[in-house]
């Protein structure tokens, strides 16, 4: 029944989100202190256990140096020891020069990878007013390749700014995922999820990413 699980934290406030459902997309959220983390990723571990993909999907591939630090450490430490990385694209924070010398978040940094066992969704907390806190912050949703109904770019004409969409499904309950990108990165963001269509559908005929 679970379609996804969102592990957050930010600074020493953690929290534990299992999306579910048959029929209708339920959730549930767990808040706990970040000191608690690792009994909670005991959780997600026994979940993924249940619902990470047993089939090989393609080669893996190295991470490159223009992937931050931060966001290279987050996505090993997501992954089991003999999990592979197939594909991945990365959009760097997005700001928007509001005076000379200050600026507004549009949209906080993404990292989308798919492995041989899972699709991968990692992000910060969005800043709020001035406050830097995503700095300090992690989001990951761990997505079952089972769940996974579709992943696109919508770019939006003329715009600088195109979405990613991530639809999940278990049954009839559905659940969305979206995050803005630079246009200038859409074209990259298109690659990855024509590879995640093709390496999914290579491995599981059953599956219904389009």
């Amino acid at each position: 029944m679970v379609i996804c699980v969102e592990m957050g934290q930010v600074l020493l406030f953690s929290w534990m989100k299992i999306v579910f459902g048959r029929h209708t997309c339920e959730e549930i959220k767990i808040p706990f202190n970040t000191v608690g983390f690792n009994l909670f990723k005991q959780v997600l571990d026994t979940i993924r256990r249940k619902l990470d993909a047993s089939e090989a999907l393609g080669a893996s591939v190295q991470l490159t140096a223009e992937l931050p630090l931060k966001f290279g450490n987050a996505l090993r430490e997501w992954l089991f020891a003999d999990e592979k990385v197939i594909s991945y694209a990365f959009q760097p924070e997005l700001r928007r020069r509001r005076l000379l010398l200050l600026s507004k978040q549009v949209a906080a940094p993404l990292l989308v990878a798919l492995t041989d066992r899972q699709l991968l969704w990692l992000t910060e907390e969005p800043a709020v007013a001035f406050e830097r806190l995503g700095e300090y912050s992690e989001i990951y949703t761990y997505c079952p390749l089972s769940r996974l109904r579709s992943i696109a770019v919508e770019r939006r004409g003329e715009a600088q700014i195109a979405a990613v969409r991530l639809s999940l499904t278990n049954e009839s309950a559905s659940f969305s995922r979206e995050a803005f990108i630079s246009s200038d990165m859409a074209s990259v963001f298109e690659s990855f999820c024509r590879a995640v269509e093709f390496e999914v559908r290579s491995a599981e005929p059953s599956a219904s990413v389009h």
